[in-house]
């Protein structure tokens, strides 16, 4: 075995080094997307800004953000994803009511963090849309999109579900509807919802596209990560693979946000392993991990620093305990 003071020197050095690299460039992360912390300081309080976020709608994110109390990685990812939807959102109700005063106005509340008021204009557009099943729809979805920009999931379940049954056939509709349920608990019924996704998907012609691929990809992902949360692990094994198949064919098209995605999945299927007593197989899945960072452009995945920290150190520790020492010294000083 590996004398004890090696070993612990290897931890110690390696917990070191790969914490201050992991902290150090979560920060350089932030710029690449629509949001960064204010300053370099990640330590305590930290205040994110997104590019084009009109400020008093930034004020009213940071708000929202300050009640979750979350960690900074997390953080910027809930915020990448509140400017997302709220950049969409804008987009949305200028292209279905471009000449509708009620749905301008609702508009500009967004536009300027007025999310309650922004809401209740959408409760008059639902009122007004009654014989018009695609525009009750669009409604429904924007209302319970509002409410998802408060955090608010259990009041955008209903409008969600009600635009995903009048319009089955948008997968927009049905993905959203899924994902607020999952956010809620509701793992079982999330995991049918994505089922149902994914069998449309697969038998649509979208995946002929780049875009239809990518969509497919994530909701595969949803799918596995649901489908193991309710303890169907054979289903999501199948799932994390085709995912995992997906993302080294989209490899080729789109290197840095290819790896990214399919260290997700990656590690996601490791937890699989470890949660069905998959010792070897979650030891193999961690070095996976390990050789995508290293490919060419993949330290552009910088999001997941940290995530590779724990990686190296957990199958150094894997291969201590089957008393492999040549693989556990090259793992720990890696």
């Amino acid at each position: 075995m590996i004398h004890e003071f090696r070993r612990g020197a290897a931890l110690a050095f390696l917990l070191i080094t790969l914490s201050g690299w992991s902290v150090a460039t979560t920060v350089t992360q932030s710029t690449q997307g629509w949001c960064s912390p204010a300053t370099t300081n990640v330590q305590g309080h930290v205040t994110i800004i997104c590019q084009g976020i009109n400020p008093r709608a930034l004020r009213r994110l940071n708000e929202l953000l300050d009640i979750k109390d979350l960690e900074l990685k997390r953080k910027i990812q809930e915020a990448e994803e509140w400017a997302t939807r709220y950049q969409e959102l804008q987009d949305r109700l200028l292209v279905q009511s471009p000449n509708n005063p009620l749905a301008l106005r609702a508009r500009k509340n967004l536009q300027e963090g007025n999310l309650d008021e922004a809401g209740k204009i959408l409760d008059s557009l639902i009122r007004a849309a009654q014989e018009n099943l695609k525009s009750l729809a669009s409604y429904h979805f924007s209302r319970g999109q509002v409410f998802t920009l408060q955090f608010a999931y259990a009041s955008a379940l209903p409008h969600y579900e009600t635009a995903a049954r009048y319009l089955p056939d948008i997968l927009e509709y049905a993905e959203e509807y899924a994902n607020t349920l999952l956010n809620l608990g509701h793992e079982r019924q999330a995991q049918q919802q994505y089922a149902v996704i994914v069998a449309k998907l697969r038998n649509s012609d979208k995946l002929t596209s780049e875009e239809g691929l990518k969509k497919y990809q994530q909701i595969l992902h949803k799918y596995a990560n649901a489908s193991q949360n309710i303890g169907e692990y054979a289903t999501a094994h199948r799932a994390y693979l085709d995912a995992l198949d997906l993302y080294q064919e989209q490899n080729i098209l789109n290197p840095p946000l290819s790896q990214c995605q399919e260290i997700s999945v990656l590690n996601s299927l490791q937890l699989l392993y470890q949660d069905t007593g998959k010792t070897d197989c979650a030891m193999q899945t961690f070095i996976r991990i390990v050789e995508v960072f290293k490919r060419e452009g993949g330290y552009a995945c910088i999001l997941y620093a940290s995530d590779l920290a724990v990686t190296v150190l957990y199958t150094g520790k894997l291969a201590v305990m089957r008393g492999n020492d040549l693989e556990a010294e090259k793992t720990f000083w890696y």
